[in-house]
């Protein structure tokens, strides 16, 4: 703005002195088409030529400088729009206290001491929401001539609804997905999980950078990690004449209902992205919650394992 306006000042001064020595009728410097100095000759006509001359230009300066103005008025206040918007996004997020930041289920067991490896498993597995899903890359085996290369991706889980635990990972998935692709050459998987997934008001101090005096990390043993290994299969809401149609479809209906009520957003996905709900049949647990080294979960105990009492409402499901 400063740079226009100093623009518009000069060239306005430059314009009125050259029409007063015309006025005045004084040869007024100017450059021929050789480039060589010449006068305007001392006469009306030429006169009243400059004078039009100059109001043209002051009129194509104003002109100029309206459009300028416009185009900086235009782009200011669309940045005002965005900076209303996200001062939207803002206040939405404010109004979110520290303490409405917590697990999709209100009411969460209590989390098993260290000790109690296998409960510690089960809680892990019904209480966080995401972890990463690792296949056999089908897209970058050629990085190692053929080696198998593997490849994480975030997904949602849901071991079943809010108060019943199955121990078993039930995930919502899109056969256009690269993980999905991957499963279908390769279908054994691993799904990582750790308490640094916790939300703040329930995020173990040992999990926190630079908590337990200094000691904290997600990396830091006492912050558990998990690591589920199994066979990922599809699973059918439709019956089967095999004689385990009942069975199958009962399953998909609870994994469907644990779905929608963790992750509601899952409601939302276009058919066009063929979406399907499958399962993790569980061959290796692999636990670390404590210094010392990690810890092998045998199946039978990890699904035993109760999270919420003798009245509780475990699910009933098996190793296989």
């Amino acid at each position: 703005m400063l740079l226009i306006a100093f623009l518009k000042g000069k060239m306005s001064v430059s314009l009125e002195q050259e029409a007063v020595l015309i006025e005045r009728n004084v040869e007024v410097p100017s450059h021929n088409a050789y480039g060589t100095r010449s006068s305007f000759p001392k006469n009306e006509q030429l006169c009243a030529e400059g004078k039009e001359s100059i109001r043209r230009g002051q009129a194509a300066l104003f002109m100029t400088f309206g459009i300028l103005l416009g185009i900086i008025l235009s782009n200011s206040a669309a940045a005002r729009d965005d900076g209303v918007a996200l001062a939207a996004l803002d206040d939405e997020s404010l109004m979110r206290d520290m303490a409405e930041l917590q697990l999709t289920c209100p009411d969460m067991p209590a989390r098993p001491p260290y000790d109690e490896k296998a409960r510690r498993a089960r809680w892990m597995v019904h209480s966080l929401d995401w972890g990463v899903l690792s296949t056999i890359s089908t897209r970058t085996a050629a990085f190692s001539s053929g080696t198998p290369v593997p490849f994480g991706n975030i997904y949602s889980f849901a071991d079943g609804p809010c108060q019943k635990s199955s121990g078993v990972p039930f995930l919502f998935a899109s056969d256009l997905d690269q993980s999905m692709i991957d499963i279908e050459e390769h279908p054994i998987v691993s799904l990582s999980l750790s308490e640094a997934e916790l939300p703040g008001p329930i995020l173990p101090d040992e999990c926190v950078v630079g908590g337990q005096k200094g000691f904290g990390d997600p990396e830091n043993p006492p912050c558990a990690r998990l690591v589920l290994t199994g066979e990922f299969v599809k699973l059918s809401p439709l019956s089967n004449d095999d004689g385990l149609g009942a069975e199958k479809n009962e399953e998909w209906a609870f994994a469907h209902k644990a779905l929608l009520e963790r992750h509601p957003s899952m409601a939302k996905m276009p058919k066009d992205h063929l979406p399907f709900i499958g399962k993790i049949n569980l061959k290796d647990i692999w636990l670390i919650d404590m210094y010392g080294g990690a810890a092998i979960i045998d199946l039978d105990e990890y699904y035993a394992a109760s999270l919420f009492g003798r009245n509780g409402s475990d699910g009933k499901a098996s190793a296989g």
